[in-house]
């Protein structure tokens, strides 16, 4: 099966890495974190959500159709689930440390995190193919090869520039620039994907 990624191994390494490291920690804390509620439910939810992304990610190709799976396959998949196994993992390790710290700052943090992750996603995106799991997934993207492509082209700049403008907010402290960032980001690609079906329609 042709491939995008010409390190796979490496990327499923992170994912194997990324896991165990978020469940030894979480482990090592556990007794140690304040219980205002169901403490199994706040430390364990997001690993188990984590193994659940990267399940999805790495073997959903097998619930889809022949033609789709193949597309779904030829993209980078084991390197976009590195990435949202990373990230999930390092948000449930911040939640972690501000459980135990009598500091509990999460925002500026969190936003920086996500505006990283935006910006890794949007990297990623224009190498991805028609599929119905990842990506921009409209009814135009998904029922035209070309409209896929042009559109995860735009969206590859619209998250790239917009993961930096809400790692910048996260910085400056100012969470409304990064929520009106993220929006635009959104936006973005699913309007390019309407004008090009509007176009060749």
């Amino acid at each position: 099966m042709e491939t995008t990624e010409k390190k796979p191994y490496l990327a499923d390494a992170v994912i194997v890495g990324a896991l165990l490291l978020t469940f030894a920690l979480t482990a090592a804390v556990y007794t140690r974190l304040p219980d205002p509620m169901p403490r199994a439910t706040g430390a364990w939810l997001v690993p188990f959500m984590d193994v659940g992304v990267a399940a999805l990610l790495r073997f959903g190709g097998h619930l889809l159709p022949r033609d789709a799976r193949a597309r779904f396959e030829a993209s980078p998949i084991r390197t976009l689930s590195a990435i949202a196994v990373v990230f999930l993992s390092a948000v449930h390790l911040l939640v972690l440390h501000a459980a135990l710290s009598p500091v509990k700052t999460l925002g500026p943090v969190l936003w920086i995190f996500m505006g990283l992750f935006f910006m890794a996603l949007g990297q990623i995106l224009p190498r991805t193919r028609r599929n119905p799991f990842v990506g921009v997934r409209t009814a135009w993207t998904l029922a035209s090869d070309e409209n896929w492509a042009q559109t995860h082209r735009v969206a590859g700049y619209a998250f790239t520039l917009g993961g930096a403008a809400v790692a910048v907010a996260g910085w400056l402290h100012a969470p409304g620039f990064a929520i009106a960032s993220l929006v635009v980001m959104v936006a973005a690609p699913i309007l390019w994907s309407w004008r090009i079906a509007r176009r060749d329609g």
